[in-house]
């Protein structure tokens, strides 16, 4: 192609056309500069695209962590639930002075040995973090993010991990630890050990402050879990949003 071209021009050179010969340089030039723009065009979008697929993965893999996120929330949701009912039903038998069974030793051993740490996913985060949150190029998600992982799971973590006004059980086990007794069909509390506790005022209050900060968790874990789904939601029409912009 480019010998083509030198042809022509020698050819107008040759026959004494000056004129025509600077016009068509002229038109050369300019088609010279159309194809370098075109091919920065091209690179441009390429690099676009790549960084489109960059951000796309980012949110998604993030968007992952946080669903998983919300499936292990809800296994303790289900456990402090649960662990709830426990209080509910031990504290309604000491203040009745109801007659001993093996179900309340059960519950009463339940509530003051059952807790639950929690494991948050945040591999696509950090990650996200080291390539500079930038990457996420929609300002409200990076924000949303940055929020939800930033300050709202950080004090999630440190109250249900790391904070000892919230692990009452830990109190209580050594409070009422002494009352059980073991064999071979499992736990349960002699008839002077019930005694004992039916009138042991301190223990009651325990077992009273262990199920308040377990219905105080239960609400951290209520509040953590809506807004991780929020932002879950968010980063998903994010996801379209960029999949559709090219």
């Amino acid at each position: 192609m480019i010998k083509f071209f030198r042809k022509i021009r020698y050819d107008l050179m040759e026959k004494n056309k000056t004129g025509k010969y600077f016009k068509y340089a002229i038109g050369e030039i300019v088609l010279v500069v159309i194809g370098i723009l075109i091919a920065l065009q091209i690179n441009n979008w390429n690099e676009l695209t790549k960084k489109r697929n960059t951000e796309i993965e980012i949110l998604v893999g993030i968007r992952n962590d946080i669903l998983r996120d919300t499936i292990d929330i809800n296994f303790n949701i289900r456990g402090y639930q649960n662990i709830i009912k426990r209080d509910s039903f031990v504290l309604h038998h000491l203040i009745k002075k109801k007659a001993y069974s093996n179900m309340f030793a059960q519950n009463l051993h339940s509530i003051a040995n059952l807790g639950w740490s929690v494991v948050l996913h945040e591999a696509h985060f950090q990650e996200a973090k080291q390539r500079g949150l930038s990457i996420i190029s929609n300002k409200e998600i990076r924000n949303e993010i940055n929020y939800l992982y930033g300050f709202k799971y950080s004090g999630f973590k440190s109250k249900v991990n790391n904070n000892d006004r919230y692990k009452h059980n830990e109190l209580l086990k050594h409070t009422i630890g002494n009352y059980f007794s073991y064999d071979s069909s499992g736990v349960f509390i002699d008839k002077e050990s019930y005694a004992k506790l039916l009138s042991n005022k301190n223990s009651h209050y325990y077992i009273k402050r262990s199920s308040d900060m377990h219905k105080r968790l239960l609400n951290f874990h209520f509040n953590t879990l809506s807004k991780s789904i929020e932002v879950a939601q968010l980063i998903e029409k994010e996801i379209v949003y960029l999949k559709n912009k090219y």
